[in-house]
């Protein structure tokens, strides 16, 4: 608790990780903030929910998914990112983002990349 700009701020925050070596970490984080100012100005409260799940296949082979959830502002966003590593220090990543407005789960952006690093040793 404390204060914000010229008003006050309660935040709640609880994170759970749990990892399975070598092959799986998962984490669930959730934090939750009470925001009052002065009039005019609407109290609000804000619910953060954050899961990840990374999974390791080999030492070259990683999948990596994360999930927020954001009350502020609607919003639903995933990630999800495979990547090989290739050479030492080169990476090849598929990265997969995807956001919804969660009042009508409507698509607000989606998106597939591709990402290549290679490590010059001049």
């Amino acid at each position: 608790a404390g204060t914000y700009y010229n008003g006050e701020k309660i935040s709640i925050e609880s994170t759970v990780r749990w990892r399975l070596q070598p092959i799986l970490f998962a984490r669930m984080k959730v934090t939750y903030d009470y925001i009052r100012l002065p009039d005019p100005h609407p109290t609000s409260s804000v619910l953060f929910v954050n899961p990840t799940i990374e999974l390791t296949f080999t030492k070259k082979l990683f999948w990596t998914t994360d999930i927020q959830f954001n009350s502020q502002n609607a919003n639903l966003g995933i990630n999800s990112r495979f990547q090989w590593r290739y050479a030492p220090m080169s990476d090849f990543f598929v990265i997969y983002v995807d956001n919804y407005r969660t009042d009508d789960f409507g698509p607000k952006t989606r998106g597939l990349f591709v990402k290549l690093t290679y490590w010059l040793n001049i």
